[in-house]
């Protein structure tokens, strides 16, 4: 009896370990579904479109919360031959637009974009043998920043670990469940949960169900609209585009005052790792024969005035910028601009981050492409003799 007894309670453990098992793969499940970080699990063909529609020489109208990395894997696929210039960089990077230089420029910037993005979208240049004739690579302070919390790079972590092995740093973007080869794999991956939850924790519910959207290629686009152009940079919607000086600075105060500021937080060193990596791909560029101009992004001196009294940021923004021009003497390489630098007006920037287009050619040492309006619509290019 005492034999039965126990086996029967054996039984209702085992019954309950199994039902607890299911209950927490099943949480696993829906959550990695539901935020898909990466946009590994979710439907590929919009950015496939996207990446056709800017081929084709079309902007994208209402372009938002859609897989940046993908887009660019796709837009590199359809590149007909090694292009003269591409920007590398973070969304500080994508008001620079074709035409700002001679020569065709492709902008493969992104979002929060990290050294794994960079190597990625060289990676992907490389594996089709079209290596571009110079990089502009829009450095941001946090790249060296091991507590950046950007994981959206992870979607080309394979194409990250292939430069990486290459170029011997092979404690760069390390292979796991993200990617795309085997997305499965992220459905039930506790690494891909963490990044969901942190997905989770930074954009609240807004981070269920973001790429649930609608964009359309259009030849040119309505004047208060924004999006992307066929060169890859952005048009903010003209309400953003518009704002007063009065408006800016309040954004550059409240960027410099968020906690923490975007990417810099618990920044106690650079990270050895990230280091390596980046001396690694200067000399890779270098070897290749690849020109390569390092931007340093300025804060909006508003913002740039209250991250430099604060001993969280300033000490390991000065350390980058250090670290940086000093890799980049190494390999002959130009550097311009400053996080703290002066060389744009507080009116050069929509926030307290992100400089316009005038900024950027100043850093570029370039010009800037007008934007003409022609009957509500907007283009790029020589103006014409419909213009106002």
């Amino acid at each position: 009896m005492e034999r039965t007894a126990n086996g029967r309670n054996f039984s209702k453990y085992l019954a309950l370990m199994g039902i607890g098992f299911l209950f927490s793969m099943g949480v696993l499940i829906s959550i990695n579904v539901m935020v898909d970080p990466a946009h590994i699990l979710a439907d590929q063909s919009l950015e496939q479109r996207m990446a056709e529609a800017v081929t084709r020489g079309q902007n994208l109208r209402g372009a938002s919360n859609f897989n940046e990395r993908l887009f660019q894997l796709f837009r590199i696929q359809l590149v007909k031959k090694s292009p003269d210039r591409i920007v590398l960089g973070s969304s500080r990077a994508l008001q620079i637009r074709d035409g700002m230089l001679p020569g065709r420029t492709f902008n493969n910037a992104v979002n929060g974009a990290v050294i794994e993005d960079y190597y990625a979208i060289i990676q992907l240049y490389r594996h089709r043998n079209i290596l571009p004739k110079k990089v502009v690579l829009v450095a941001d302070g946090w790249i060296f920043n091991a507590s950046h919390r950007q994981s959206r790079w992870i979607v080309l972590r394979a194409q990250c670990h292939a430069l990486a092995q290459s170029l011997s740093v092979p404690g760069l973007c390390p292979p796991g469940s993200g990617g795309l080869s085997k997305p499965w794999k992220a459905m039930v991956s506790l690494g891909y949960l963490s990044e969901s939850i942190k997905r989770l924790w930074r954009d609240g519910t807004k981070a269920i169900g973001q790429s649930s959207i609608s964009i359309a290629a259009v030849s040119s686009l309505p004047s208060n609209a924004g999006g992307f152009l066929a060169d890859g940079s952005i048009l903010y919607p003209k309400k953003f585009r518009d704002e007063s000086l009065g408006e800016v600075k309040l954004a550059a105060v409240q960027y410099a005052k968020s906690t923490p500021v975007y990417s810099l937080g618990n920044y106690s060193r650079l990270e050895p790792i990230y280091k390596r990596s980046f001396d690694a791909l200067l000399s890779f560029l270098a070897a290749q024969g690849v020109t390569v101009s390092i931007i340093l992004p300025p804060y909006q001196p508003t913002a740039a005035r209250l991250l430099q009294k604060d001993p969280k940021y300033a000490p390991r923004l000065h350390e980058a910028e250090a670290f940086i021009r000093t890799v980049a003497k190494k390999y002959g390489i130009s550097v311009r601009g400053g996080y703290f630098s002066n060389i744009c007006g507080p009116g050069e920037f929509f926030d307290g981050m992100h400089a316009r287009s005038s900024c950027m050619a100043k850093l570029l040492n370039g010009r800037v492409p007008e934007i003409y309006i022609f009957d509500g619509n907007v283009t790029t290019g020589q103006r014409s003799s419909q213009s106002k």
